[in-house]
């Protein structure tokens, strides 16, 4: 059997394209839409998420050297764009477990704010105050 040659496009080839071109640029307009929610997330995203990186990062330093570690950032430093009112002190057990929880209450524009982390899990949350 030879199949032959033929010029275009059969009604269904052609409904086939469009579909696809069409499933295509809806997921790419609908993904940019989200990446632009995401890359602008807000200060208080960014600042948990950097804090859980250096928390992480904590951890593992600790796991690693098998003693205990510490995380510090001292009263009037700025984070992410955040002033902190009073010093944060993490300390790691050998294994890499958060010994204490922190409360620090922190100020952005003029807004306050109070960051919690919790003990053990390392869960961390912030909160407008007032």
């Amino acid at each position: 059997m030879v199949f032959k040659s033929r010029d275009g496009l059969t009604l269904i080839e052609l409904f086939f394209v469009l579909f696809l071109c069409t499933v295509l640029f809806a997921s790419v307009f609908s993904f940019s839409a989200v990446t632009a929610r995401v890359s602008d997330p807000g200060k208080e995203r960014l600042l948990m998420i950097a804090i859980r990186n250096d928390i992480s990062s904590t951890s593992a330093e600790a796991m690693l050297n098998g003693y205990e570690e510490k995380m510090l950032i001292r009263s009037g430093e700025t984070f992410c764009g955040y002033r902190f009112q009073s010093d944060l002190v993490l300390r790691f057990t050998p294994y890499g477990q958060l010994q204490k929880g922190a409360k620090v209450e922190l100020f952005l524009e003029g807004e306050g704010y109070l960051l919690t982390i919790e003990p053990v899990t390392a869960k961390v949350s912030i909160k407008k105050t007032g």
